[in-house]
């Protein structure tokens, strides 16, 4: 079995445990990593993240604010670390957290306008975040990213849609299916269990 996405799902892969049925798991839970029981591949999201806070610093931004998606997904505290590492200033005042979708990133943006933060780039947890912060932004009539530079994250098919096109993280999703039909014939031969970790990419386009 491939398993997409464990942290919609624990009830199958808590059963899945106990069977002796070859497991692999898209995506990064340390519990059930930490159960030996599982294959896992996936991209290492505070690297990823770090990688995307790093590049806004060095095109000189220092005033950051992150919105990330649900608290309780591993993928969003990962991100959280990341960009924190760069920017230690991102404290609980600015930073959002909700779900991954366009209106959250709108709603988070929102509320740092009604609150008068003072900012010049945003980190997004994901490029559908991104582009509900960009439409905010361009509405409240800032210039993306000429007055605040806007960050995504996984590089899905919006990222290079709309204006401007979004600098973002990629994750090699491709690669990660690949891999874990690779891993899977493997458990199937009676293979050991293993965890792949793939690398992010940095897409610079115009949004920073």
């Amino acid at each position: 079995m491939i398993h997409l996405s464990p942290w919609t799902d624990q009830g199958l892969l808590v059963n899945l445990l106990h069977k002796q049925i070859p497991v692999i798991i898209c995506g990064q839970d340390e519990r059930l990593e930490s159960s030996g029981r599982f294959s896992f591949v996936y991209s290492d999201d505070r690297i990823g993240a770090r990688t995307a806070a790093e590049h806004l610093k060095s095109t000189g931004r220092q005033n950051p604010l992150a919105i990330l998606g649900t608290p309780t997904q591993q993928a969003a505290q990962d991100r959280y670390r990341g960009y924190t590492e760069v920017f230690p200033q991102l404290d609980h005042l600015r930073t959002r957290w909700g779900g991954w979708g366009v209106s959250d990133g709108r709603a988070a943006m929102t509320d740092f306008l009604n609150r008068n933060f003072e900012f010049d780039a945003v980190l997004a947890g994901s490029d559908r975040i991104a582009r509900g912060v960009i439409d905010v932004l361009h509405e409240a009539g800032r210039q993306v990213p000429q007055e605040v530079a806007v960050i995504g994250y996984d590089d899905d098919p919006s990222a290079a849609n709309g204006t401007p096109t979004l600098t973002t993280i990629a994750q090699p999703m491709h690669e990660q299916g690949s891999v874990a039909c690779a891993i899977a014939r493997e458990m199937i031969e009676g293979g050991p269990r293993r965890t792949a970790i793939l690398p992010t990419v940095l897409h610079q386009r115009q949004s920073a």
